[in-house]
């Protein structure tokens, strides 16, 4: 398990996104200061308020396809990044967020990798694989998984972690008892 490696693959995505993040929680941050709201539609009328907290907003919806893609490239170098960001995309679409990414990312980058060792192609075809072949099929096979199979029990989980979120708000005393459980395993680590 050691070998997998899997801290440093999620420590290189999330180096790639923290300054992601950072600049378009900003956005969203002076886009508010400034009264500004989400827009569905942008355009040469909407003001820049209104323009950075929707780019900002847009933008953080993102993730999934940021940590996928970091993860995958992490793993399988420039042959992941083309299936990352599609399955990164699909978690996006989806709606598996960021565990679908960190899931997606992981499997793209490990397949990506596998497949490069024990795939053999004439010389001729040797520079289409990392390019072509390998993006094409690993983003077929880990997109068909992560949609019929992985992706369901990642949406009851976001799911149900949201729910008891949201049951939080309303509820002091389960907020503390979920900020215990939060100290003590940030403590573990």
């Amino acid at each position: 398990m050691k070998n997998l490696q899997a801290k440093k693959h999620m420590m290189t995505s999330i180096a790639y996104l923290i300054p992601f993040v950072a600049s378009s929680g900003m956005l969203m941050v002076i886009g508010n200061i400034f009264g500004g709201t989400s827009v569905e539609a942008l355009n040469a009328s909407t003001s820049l308020p209104d323009l950075l907290t929707t780019l900002g907003g847009t933008a953080l919806g993102f993730i999934p396809i940021i940590i996928s893609t970091g993860i995958a490239y992490s793993i399988a170098d420039k042959a992941g990044i083309a299936p990352g960001v599609i399955l990164g995309l699909l978690c996006k679409v989806d709606g598996y967020g960021f565990l679908g990414g960190l899931v997606s990312g992981f499997l793209v980058g490990y397949l990506t990798k596998w497949l490069l060792k024990v795939i053999k192609v004439p010389k001729w075809v040797q520079g289409l694989l990392p390019q072509l072949i390998l993006p094409l099929l690993v983003a077929l096979i880990v997109g068909t998984a992560m949609q019929y199979v992985i992706g369901v029990p990642i949406t009851w989980l976001t799911n149900t972690i949201t729910n008891m979120l949201m049951s939080m708000q309303n509820n002091p005393g389960a907020a503390v008892m979920f900020g215990l459980v939060v100290g003590v395993l940030s403590a573990v680590h």
